[in-house]
């Protein structure tokens, strides 16, 4: 995906080009805020968009029919995140609509400036843009209250942004009227104009407060706004915990190199949890040959895992199960007796199924070609991949993944998937269809 410029060359992803061509046609007012710096990554900046209040219910329809998924929230409605996984580009967008311009802690500093801003916004390569004047105002003031750095991608953009600016703009009269005693807007530009950042980093705490008592902020009501968000994540982690897929297949099909791609490329924090049947503690308990003690031993280490993945769960992370119990349904290399066949029945079925359970398919000479072990020949391992196929029997939930693919294509099939589980849940749809693709439509 072509990264945004800080310039005036503004390249759209035709996700976004999409979004903003609804917008127009629908009558919505919008523009940009701020151009990410690198779009597309799980961390590499938001898209900020202003929309006029009033229009806010419509540009939320159209973004759920071009499949932006809410993110649940709860508090001030004056922020909404919409986040869209594109699969044919393997990108993230995330998207994040303000009605008003405010800023500082909790979006308390209102400048109750958008309605002009908006009404001053220029058009460039497809996008609503601020005013010149506008997005140097607003940038810096994000950049003092919202962060109290300046980072170094923003310094470049303001002082790209300067020569617009008079000082007598109408932003910079709103900000006039809050400057704590020795600033003005005039004294700002000096120092962008310096490359003064430690001067204008260390006014965050003097203008942030002589702007709540300009209008009449109370300490009170940040700590009242703390606790509502604090409210808000404990009924998010409740309502809406992080979801757990199983990857599974013989050795080779790329389970633990996939699960390290998930972990680097997911938009959420995720967390990988082994849950194989041998190694680590298993093998230990293994050894005492006592069915007594070994099969409650072994659920007990398996719920152990299981529980460890649940509390990342609470806490919004991804879960993903390197192997999983099902493998305690597929047949034995060696004969087992009856007490053997119990444990592994045991196993099998001792922890609550995943959010998602996914087969790794490869050819067993394609899987002995990457394994660097020899430890199965590859007949064997084309058995062991007969044996997973036939699992969808016990357990038709379980979906293939053409592992053959390269890497990214794999990572980005099993990104989609997983994102449509979370669509689906949020949503409250069985299926989350769109426009332009279909988001859960795997094979099974």
């Amino acid at each position: 995906m072509p990264p945004f410029t800080h310039r005036t060359c503004l390249t759209l992803h035709p996700v976004l080009a999409a979004v903003f061509h609804d917008f127009d046609a629908a009558g919505v007012h919008w523009c940009l805020l701020r151009l990410p710096f690198d779009p597309g990554q799980p961390s590499g900046g938001d898209v900020d968009l202003l929309i006029d209040g009033a229009h806010l219910d419509v540009a939320r329809r159209l973004l759920e029919g071009l499949q932006f998924v809410p993110l649940p929230a709860w508090g001030r409605r004056s922020h909404t995140h919409f986040v869209h996984y594109d699969f044919p580009t393997a990108c993230w967008i995330w998207l994040d609509i303000a009605i008003d311009l405010s800023f500082g802690p909790y979006h308390t500093l209102q400048t109750r400036a958008e309605a002009d801003c908006l009404a001053r916004c220029q058009r460039q390569d497809g996008a609503a843009v601020l005013a010149p004047a506008d997005a140097f105002w607003v940038l810096l003031l994000h950049c003092v209250l919202d962060k109290g750095v300046i980072a170094p991608r923003h310094r470049t953009r303001l002082q790209e942004l300067r020569v617009a600016v008079s000082g007598d703009d109408p932003l910079a009269q709103v900000i006039e009227e809050v400057c704590p005693a020795g600033w003005s807007p005039r004294r700002m530009l000096e120092c962008v104009s310096r490359a003064d950042w430690i001067a204008l980093e260390g006014l965050c705490h003097e203008l942030t407060a002589a702007w709540m008592r300009r209008q009449s902020v109370k300490p009170y009501q940040l700590h009242i706004q703390r606790g509502l968000r604090l409210l808000g994540r404990v009924r998010n982690a409740v309502r809406y915990p992080g979801l757990s897929v199983a990857l599974l297949g013989p050795d080779g099909a790329g389970k633990s190199t996939l699960a390290a791609g998930i972990q680097t490329a997911f938009i959420f924090p995720a967390r990988s949890v082994y849950m194989g049947l041998y190694g680590g503690y298993l093998t230990r308990l293994d050894k005492l040959r006592a069915p007594v003690l070994v099969v409650p031993g072994r659920v007990l280490i398996l719920w152990y895992r299981y529980l460890t993945a649940r509390y990342h769960q609470r806490r919004g992370r991804l879960v993903i199960f390197d192997r999983y119990t099902y493998d305690g349904l597929l047949p034995s290399r060696a004969p087992l007796n009856w007490r053997e066949r119990l444990a592994r029945w045991v196993d099998a079925h001792a922890l609550p199924a995943p959010d998602l359970a996914l087969i790794l398919d490869a050819p067993g000479k394609l899987m002995y070609a990457r394994k660097g072990r020899r430890k199965h020949s590859p007949e064997e391992l084309e058995g062991v991949r007969q044996h997973f196929l036939t699992l969808r029997h016990h357990r038709p939930e379980l979906q293939l993944v053409d592992a053959t693919r390269d890497q990214e294509m794999v990572r980005a099939d099993v990104i989609n998937r997983i994102w449509g589980r979370y669509a689906a849940r949020w949503t409250g749809r069985q299926s989350f269809n769109g426009r332009h693709r279909t988001v859960i439509g795997y094979r099974r």
